[in-house]
């Protein structure tokens, strides 16, 4: 810009990825950034038609950050649905006048539902890998009073919605009867801190999964997972090899050395189905602490016999990854099932990627195939038609897409059909029972010209009443006498020490 001007952004969009359709959709707009006057007019649509129009007090001053709620009836169609929050009035800079999500309604399947019972870090790092590595929709929630679970946002934190925390369930918060219908409808169940009191509901609610993960506190919660456990023992218990089981190969690739310890772990009388095992200090006794079985009409279970692998996950680098590889291979099992039944499920890891980036796509059921996929504009004109091969982890990339949205459609290749320059030559309505179709966005969205506060100078002996008081005042780090004093008092202990005839 040419000078100086004010600029306002639409800074966060929060809506749950999947809805249903009949209920009323609850989400919040956070604005970011200055204007010249004392409130902002923000206009929400869904699907290019006008939905609401909401007015947030503009923000005092950069950095400050106001926000609106909003509730959309229920009235959505059922499908994908692009939901968007932009500024009526554009400003001198426009890419981050507008926020975009794509919500599902009504989707196929409930996808994975995640529910906290008791509090843990847990949840926060692996609701977004679940997300990442499933490329399934997930839910999660946490149990936030006797009849109230509040949901987590999409990074698995909290989704900053507004609500008191008295009275009835606010927004983005569901009762336990609520709760329990969305269960009912997903693929796989994560419980976390089961325990006897929660025993008979979880068993209730996910009957009909085909896939359960259970973290109990106590040998009531493992029994929920079919598996006879004591109660847990403390200590640091850490990593040390993955015996034979369907997941072997992946957990293969983990190396042990330098994984922070795990805690709590409940003994159980028979290891069967233990695919990894922990001993506590390193040396002790092995113990297992993810079990997998098979229960009774053939649904796969995983019951997690100890706390603490948010610590992989907290940790950057190798031992992130492998809370990701382990976490990973541990779903793919889960959905083993499923993705035999339903056939392959191609869809971005991201459904609002940010600009400039490439665009990552999960693809379950296609490990090391080949997917054709094809993109379309908002105009209808294909901006990618190709073939791409799948990773072994079932991920591959796409190039950068300029800001817009876009519906892809996605069919494996099988051996011996057509390569994609001669599928190109097909009618473009021939799309097979496997295809898996969808609607994406490329944002706009940049912090580029979004300014950070300033904040005032802190003084080492508090604020000066005038700029000849600055001068006058001295950081400690600057002055010599200190290191002074700690040289002098390390040498008086080093002599004290000869003295006394220690070394």
């Amino acid at each position: 810009v040419a000078a100086p001007a004010p600029n306002l952004a639409v800074s966060r969009l929060v809506l749950p990825a999947a809805a249903d359709s009949g209920r009323a959709l609850r989400g919040t707009v956070h604005m970011e950034g200055r204007a010249p006057g004392d409130s902002v007019d923000v206009v929400v649509t869904v699907d290019g038609r006008v939905a609401q129009l909401l007015r947030l007090p503009a923000p005092a001053a950069d950095g400050e950050t106001t926000s609106a709620p909003f509730v959309l009836p229920g009235s959505l169609s059922p499908g994908p649905r692009r939901v968007s929050a932009r500024l009526t009035a554009p400003d001198s800079y426009p890419p981050d006048d507008q926020r975009v999500r794509i919500v599902h309604v009504d989707a196929r399947d409930a996808g994975i539902v995640l529910v906290s019972f008791a509090p843990d870090w847990e949840p926060r790092f692996l609701l977004p890998v679940l997300r990442q590595v499933t490329g399934l929709p997930v839910r999660g929630y946490v149990r936030a009073g006797p009849n109230r679970f509040q949901a987590m946002g999409d990074d698995g934190g909290a989704p900053g919605a507004p609500g008191g925390t008295t009275g009835p369930p606010g927004p983005l918060a569901v009762d336990r009867a609520e709760l329990e219908r969305r269960i009912g409808q997903a693929v796989v169940v994560v419980a976390m801190g089961v325990d006897a009191s929660e025993r008979e509901f979880l068993d209730r609610a996910a009957g009909r999964a085909s896939g359960l993960a259970v973290f109990p506190t106590d040998a009531d919660g493992a029994a929920a997972g079919g598996v006879a456990a004591g109660e847990p023992q403390d200590g640091e218990w850490y990593a040390s090899a993955a015996p034979a089981s369907p997941i072997s190969v992946e957990l293969g690739q983990l190396l042990y050395g330098g994984l922070p310890p795990l805690s709590e772990v409940l003994p159980v009388a028979d290891p069967g189905g233990g695919v990894l095992e922990v001993r506590l200090g390193g040396t002790g006794e092995p113990r297992p602490a993810l079990i997998l079985r098979r229960a009774v009409g053939g649904r796969r279970v995983v019951v997690v016999l100890a706390r603490g692998f948010w610590r992989w996950a907290f940790r950057d680098g190798e031992p992130r990854d492998r809370y990701r590889l382990l976490w990973g291979a541990v779903g793919g099992w889960l959905l083993g099932d499923e993705s035999a039944t339903a056939g392959p499920d191609v869809s971005p890891e991201m459904w609002a990627v940010p600009p400039g980036r490439p665009v990552r796509w999960r693809a379950r059921g296609r490990e090391g195939g080949e997917v054709r996929l094809s993109v379309t504009d908002s105009t209808g004109a294909a901006v990618l038609d190709s073939t791409w091969t799948v990773s072994p982890t079932g991920v591959f990339a796409t190039p950068a897409l300029p800001p817009g949205p876009y519906r892809y459609v996605a069919e494996p290749v099988e051996p011996g059909t057509p390569n994609a320059a001669d599928a190109a030559d097909l009618p473009s309505t021939s799309v097979t029972p496997a295809a898996a179709t969808g609607l994406f966005e490329v944002e706009s969205f940049t912090r580029e010209a979004l300014r950070r506060p300033v904040e005032a100078p802190r003084l080492a002996f508090g604020l000066a009443a005038s700029p000849a008081s600055h001068r006058r005042v001295r950081p400690l780090r600057t002055l010599p006498w200190p290191y002074l004093v700690v040289l002098a008092a390390l040498c008086a202990e080093w002599a004290g020490r000869r003295r006394a005839g220690l070394r």
